[in-house]
This record gives C-alpha cells, structure tokens and sequence, in this order.
C-alpha cells in the first residue's frame, strides 16, 4: 500500500495513522550510514549552491 495508506487511512474516517521508522545503525564501511555519509558529504556542495543545505563547519 506504501504511500497511499494516510489516504486510506482519512477516506475510511479514521484518524491519521503514526508511522515507526527503524534505522539499521552500524561503523565501519559496510555501515548503511557510512554510506549516507560519504553520498550526503559528495552532495553538500551542490546542495549549498541550490541553498537546500545549510553549511555547517565540522567540528
């Protein structure tokens, strides 16, 4: 059903449904987050320039 079930949810008169996210967590470099770090760092350049990402230096 995927994006469609808050949809559903209303249409049938039912209160609006609360969504669990579950994030795997992890270090290394076989990390998911290792990788959303390296892809996100790639992208913050870009991302500053379309003034969708606020930079913020390391610390």
């Amino acid at each position: 059903m995927g994006l469609d079930l808050f949809g559903a949810f209303r249409e049938a008169g039912l209160p609006a449904p609360e969504f669990v996210v579950e994030v795997p967590t992890g270090s290394g470099g076989r990390s998911p987050a290792f990788g959303w770090a390296n892809i996100l760092g790639a992208l913050q350049p870009l991302m500053a320039r379309l003034g969708t990402w606020a930079a913020v230096p390391a610390a």
